[in-house]
Order: structure tokens, then sequence, then C-alpha cells
């Protein structure tokens, strides 16, 4: 496909009626500003009728990533799109360009496949219903404006492998909580956050993040935990668990220091293998949902005896043994 410039398409003077896209099966690359300002866009097919790139609900499991040959979407290819709620790339992509999503008011669910590497500048600037992004391993570098004034994005696991957060990466994201910062992280540019709205901040002890963030003067710098085979032990002095914190861990048990004096929401929610947590504080303040999401049949939980932190996880209705 043709590369355009903004209002330069064949069918701009139909951009506000244009609903559903078929893009044939052999099409290898969607133009720069081709469905720019499609406002009413909530689907994009390929010609065979299956759902290759854009949905309207969750991306769906026969999304014709296999079949698609689709390699390169151009800079903001699907810009001002507010109508889109939810994307899924084909996994023959490589690169999110330059704005490619930005403004996409609606879109709350974004799936990027292993294959990415390189997420563009502003790519997803004021996506402001976006609450969650999962950023693939394969990406080393968060552009400029990647993530600016998506303002319902609540919490960020960088993964390990990203070297450089561009300059404003998570400016006006004034909902976001915690973020994760991995010691591969190298290089963190000017004004990130807002300065008003900084998360709690998980970095590795001694790590470039953590040298970072004392110079900015955060006073919330919250050591990683260290995980040794399927322990997940957290630090001594940590003293919170923020909410959404260990989202998806691996582990299969975890050790909660004896200085913790409280568990926020969602702490260790779609961790799928987690079966044993020992809490060694005596008093600590559990949100009700704190574990959310885990099998609690599956769940067995060690707390201090007699401690206020068995009665409180007692009443949540989970399996302590008292030690």
């Amino acid at each position: 496909m043709t590369d355009y410039k903004q209002g330069g398409t064949p069918w701009n003077a139909y951009l506000s009626k244009i609903k559903t896209v078929v893009i044939g099966n052999d099409v290898t690359s969607i133009g720069t500003y081709a469905f720019y300002g499609c406002d009413s866009l909530t689907g994009m097919t390929s010609a065979s009728g299956e759902t290759i790139a854009v949905t309207t609900g969750a991306p769906q499991a026969k999304d014709g990533s296999a079949q698609s040959k689709l390699t390169k979407i151009g800079a903001y290819a699907f810009g001002g799109c507010s109508s889109l709620t939810a994307i899924s790339i084909p996994d023959s992509v490589t690169s999110i360009a330059e704005g490619t999503f930005k403004d996409c008011s609606s879109l709350t669910s974004v799936a990027l496949p292993d294959t990415v590497t390189t997420i563009g500048t502003a790519a997803f600037d004021s996506c402001s219903s976006l609450t969650a992004i999962s950023i693939p391993e394969s990406v080393t570098t968060i552009a400029e404006g990647t993530f600016k004034d998506c303002s319902s994005l609540t919490s960020v696991a960088i993964p390990e492998g990203v070297k450089t957060i561009g300059n404003a990466a998570f400016e006006g994201c004034d909902s976001l909580t915690t973020i994760s910062i991995p010691d591969s992280v190298t290089s963190i540019g000017e004004n990130v956050f807002s300065e008003d709205s900084i998360p709690d901040i998980y970095c590795g002890e001694g790590s470039y993040a953590e040298t970072w963030a004392d110079k900015k003067e955060y006073t919330t710098i919250v050591v990683p935990p260290i995980v040794t085979q399927d322990i997940l032990v957290l630090p001594a002095d940590m003293t919170r668990l923020a909410d959404d914190a260990f989202t998806g861990c691996a582990a299969q048990r975890v050790v909660i220091p004896a200085g913790t004096k409280s568990i926020g929401s969602g702490v260790f929610a779609g961790s799928t293998k987690l079966t044993q947590i020992r809490i060694l504080a005596s008093d600590v303040t559990i949100a009700e949902d704190a574990f959310s999401g885990l099998d609690a049949d599956a769940l067995y939980f060690w707390a201090p005896i007699g401690s206020d932190t068995v009665s409180r996880l007692r009443a949540l209705g989970y399996t302590v043994i008292e030690e």
C-alpha cells in the first residue's frame, strides 16, 4: 500500500463513514496516514474474512496471523481512529511506527507479538482508555512519548532487554501507580513521568534506574524481589506491596518480609503458578482483592501465630497455617 500525507488518501472525503477495512491477503504494508482520522472504524479483516489486525473486542483466537503477509504498518496509519477498542498485531510485524495508534481514545486492549522489536515515537500517545500494556521481551527501546497521556494506564512492567526509555514516555499517565524498570535499562530521558504523578518504581539495587530515581529525588524506590528457582523472596526492607506490583509472577512460593505494613490490590494477579505465600509480618493490612485471580482452594498461607495477619487472611476466606 502506498504511503500518504495527512489528508491525502483517495478516500479522505469518506473518513467518518468507514467502519470496516478489508485488506487483501497479499498486502505487505499499510501506508503512512492510510486510515488516519477514520473515527468510525471498528475493524479490519483480510479478503477471506479473517480478522488480522484490529478488532472491536478482545483479540480473537484466530486472528489470521499465520496467513498474514503484513510486515509494516506505517506512521499514523490508525491515528485518530477513536472507535477502535482493541488491537491484535500479526506476528509478521516487527515494528510499531511513529504515532501508529495516536489518539485512539477508545482503545482498551493491545496485543503485541514477540516479533516486535521497536515501538515508535508517540505510538500510543493519548490512548486515554488504555489500562494495561504488555511490552514484548523483544523490544529494546521505548521511544519518546510512546505512552504519553495514556491517562487510564495503571501499571507497566518493562521487560528485561529494554535499554532506553525516551523523553516523556509516560508523561501524563496520571493513573500510573507502579512501573518495573529492569537492570538492562541504561538510558532514561527527561520528563518520563508527570512531576505531580510519580509511580512507585521497582528496580534493581545498584541499577541505573535506581541511581536515576535517586537523583530525581523520587522517594519511593522499591527493590525488586530475588527469585531463586521457584521461590520469590521480597527484600527485608520492603514495607509496602503496591497495587499490581507483581502481576504475572512466575514463582510458586513467595516470602513477604516482617516489616511489611500493607498489601495492595491485585498484587499477584495472573500469577497462576503461585500456591504458597509466607507472610512474616504480624500486623499487615491486606486489600480485599490483594490475591484476586488466584485459585483460593489451592492457595496456602503461613503467618505468625495469633497475629492480626492470621485473622485478616481468614476473614478473607483463605487457609492459614500458623507458625
